[in-house]
């Protein structure tokens, strides 16, 4: 226990399991982030039910704490990036684009959770849609 208060331990830990979420929602960084601060299941309930933009997204994260460390986390990537490249432009495109939507047995089932918790996560999941209480929009405001 006391290895994970050792910096290169914590962080390898933390690289690691970062890694991991970015396999499991294929590659969607904002996603990953906000699966890395605020839990998988936290993060699995604000799927889109559309693709949906990445600003639009993240500032739509209903846990303060988690949508500023996603957009900090995202800033900070720009800024280190531009000082590891001499002043250079930033490619965004790859975290930039849109949060894609996910069927739910995908989604609730096949990524964030273990098959025997899907049911139950579908069901709620209908009922806060049905009673008007959907987390997410589910297309952008332009549309």
């Amino acid at each position: 226990m006391a290895d994970l208060f050792d910096p290169q331990i914590n962080s390898t830990l933390g690289a690691e399991h970062l890694h991991m979420l970015l396999d499991k929602v294929n590659g969607q960084l904002p996603l990953a982030l906000a699966a890395y601060n605020a839990g998988i299941a936290a993060a699995s309930r604000w799927l889109p039910a559309d693709s949906i933009a990445p600003d639009v997204w993240v500032e739509n994260i209903p846990y303060n704490e988690t949508r500023n460390y996603v957009q900090r986390i995202l800033w900070h990537t720009v800024v280190y990036g531009w000082l590891r490249s001499d002043g250079q432009p930033q490619d965004t495109a790859s975290w930039l684009a849109p949060i894609r939507a996910m069927g739910v047995a995908q989604a609730r089932g096949g990524i964030f959770m273990p098959r025997a918790t899907a049911g139950r996560a579908r069901k709620a999941s209908s009922a806060r849609v049905t009673a008007g209480k959907s987390p997410m929009p589910t297309r952008s405001p332009a549309s």
